[in-house]
C-alpha cells in the first residue's frame, strides 16, 4: 500500500490476494495458479537481461511482493523444478540494480536462504516466541512483547510501526484512491483452455527450403509458436484419444488455405469438409502444386501398398512436408511402417504427453511436467527446443477432440 501511495512502481504479487485490484498490480498469482506463477518468475527473469543488456532510465520500477515465501518455495520441488528457483535467485540478485526490487514475508527465518540473507536489504522482524528467528539476524533485542504491526529494524534496531489503511488489507485496497501508476503494468496473463482460431498469431508460411506452421498458442508470451519444417523434414502429432489430434491437423489444414492435402478417409476429411486423396494416387496429387502440407490422421491405421508414402517422406520435393498424428501407443509398436520413418525428423507436437512419449522425437521432457488434461494442450518440440502450447480450436461448431 505504501508503495501504491507513490504511484511510482508496478506491482506484481504472489499469494497477497487483497492487492490484486489495486492499478498498481499488474499480475497476481495465487497459491495454486502455478502456471501463472512461472510464467510471472520467467518474464521478470527475461525483464531483468533486457534490462541490464540496454539500460533504461525511463524504465519503471517494478516490486514483487510475495507472501510468506516458503509457500511458492514448497511448491517447486527445488531438484524437479530448479529452473524456477534459479530464475527466481537471479531476481532477487540482479533485479535491484535495474529498477526490480522483491518484498517478501517469512513465517520463519529459515524460510530465507543463506544466499538471500547475506544480500537482503531491509529487515523488519515482527513479533516472535522464538528469540532464535532473531538472533539469526543478528537481533538481541526481545521482540515476543510487539503488539501487532511493531517491528524491529535488523540493521540499527529501531522500532517501526506499520501503517495501516483500513480494518483489513482488503478495507484498505476498497478504499484507496491514489495516484495511476505510469503506464500499464504487465500482466502475464493466462494460458486459457480454448484458443478461437481467429488469433491473430495464427497461420501456416510455406516456401521450398522452410515451413513456419503456427496453430499454438506459447505458454511463455501468449503468443504464437510456431512449428519450422526444414527442407526434408516432417512432423507427428502424438497424443492419447481425445487429446485433439484431430483438431490439431484440421486447424494446419484451415490455416495453410488451400496448400495442404488430406490422405485417407477418417475424421479429419469429414471436419475439413473435403474429399481425401488416397495413398495409392499421392503422385498425381501433389504433382504441380509446389509447396504442400501432407495430412495423414491415424496414420498407423493408413497403409501404404504402393510405397507413395514412404517414398514421400525419405524423399520429398521441394516445400513438401507430411504431417501425420497418431497414438503414442500405436507409434511405438508399429515396426516398418511409414510413418514411423518420420521420427528421424524429431519434430512434432505431443498433446497430453506421458514423460516418456518425448523418446519418440528424440527429446526429453522434464520429470514434472504437470499440464492439465486438457484437448490442445501439449509441447512443441524440435531442435531439441521444447515450448508448454495450447492448439487453437480448428471448427468451434465441430468441437473435435480426437
Amino acid at each position: 500500500m505504501a508503495v501504491a501511495r507513490q504511484g511510482t512502481h508496478h506491482v506484481h504479487g504472489l499469494d497477497l490476494a487483497p492487492i490484486a485490484d489495486l492499478a498498481v498490480v499488474g499480475t497476481f498469482a495465487g497459491p495454486a495458479d502455478a502456471e501463472r506463477r512461472g510464467r510471472l518468475v520467467r518474464w521478470l527473469d527475461d525483464e531483468i537481461a533486457r534490462r541490464r543488456a540496454a539500460p533504461d532510465n525511463e524504465a519503471v520500477p517494478i516490486l514483487l511482493v510475495i507472501d510468506d515465501l516458503g509457500g511458492p518455495a514448497r511448491a517447486h520441488d527445488p531438484v524437479r523444478d530448479a529452473a524456477i528457483h534459479d530464475r527466481f535467485g537471479r531476481i532477487w540478485a540482479d533485479g535491484p540494480a535495474v529498477g526490480v526490487t522483491v518484498a517478501v514475508s517469512v513465517r520463519r527465518a529459515a524460510d530465507l536462504l543463506p544466499a538471500m540473507a547475506a544480500t537482503v536489504g531491509t529487515v523488519l522482524l515482527h513479533r516472535t516466541a522464538d528469540q532464535g528467528e532473531a538472533l539469526r539476524f543478528n537481533v538481541k533485542a526481545a521482540l515476543g512483547e510487539f503488539p501487532a504491526g511493531r517491528a524491529g529494524r535488523a540493521s540499527d534496531g529501531a522500532h517501526v510501526h506499520v501503517i495501516r489503511d483500513g480494518a483489513s488489507i482488503a478495507a484498505g485496497v476498497a478504499a484507496f484512491a491514489g495516484p495511476q501508476p505510469p503506464g500499464a503494468p504487465h500482466d502475464v496473463g493466462e494460458l486459457t483452455a480454448v484458443v478461437p482460431f481467429d488469433h491473430a498469431d495464427v497461420g501456416v508460411v510455406l516456401a521450398n527450403q522452410v515451413a513456419h506452421l503456427t496453430v499454438a498458442i506459447a505458454d511463455r508470451d501468449l503468443r504464437g509458436h510456431a512449428l519450422v519444417l526444414h527442407h526434408g523434414e516432417h512432423a507427428l502429432v502424438i497424443g492419447p484419444p481425445r487429446s485433439g489430434r484431430t483438431n490439431t491437423l484440421a486447424a494446419i489444414y484451415r490455416a495453410a488455405g488451400g496448400a495442404a492435402i488430406v490422405v485417407g478417409d477418417g475424421p479429419l476429411a469429414r471436419q475439413c469438409g473435403v474429399v481425401p486423396s488416397m495413398p495409392a494416387v499421392l503422385d498425381s496429387a501433389i504433382q504441380g502444386r509446389g509447396a504442400t502440407l501432407v495430412l495423414v490422421d491415424d496414420a498407423t491405421d493408413v497403409e501404404d501398398p504402393t510405397g507413395a508414402l514412404a517414398a514421400l517422406v525419405t524423399a520429398p520435393p521441394p516445400g513438401v512436408h507430411v504431417v501425420a498424428a497418431v497414438r503414442p501407443d500405436r507409434l511405438r509398436g508399429a515396426y516398418g511402417h511409414w510413418a514411423t520413418e518420420i521420427r528421424v525428423s524429431r519434430r512434432g507436437i505431443l498433446l497430453r504427453p506421458d514423460p516418456m512419449d518425448a523418446d519418440l522425437l528424440g527429446g526429453q521432457l522434464p520429470a514434472r511436467l504437470a499440464l492439465p488434461a486438457l484437448p490442445g494442450r501439449g509441447v512443441v518440440m524440435g531442435d531439441a527446443v521444447m515450448e508448454i502450447v495450447q492448439v487453437v480450436l480448428a471448427d468451434e461448431a465441430a468441437q473435435s477432440t480426437s
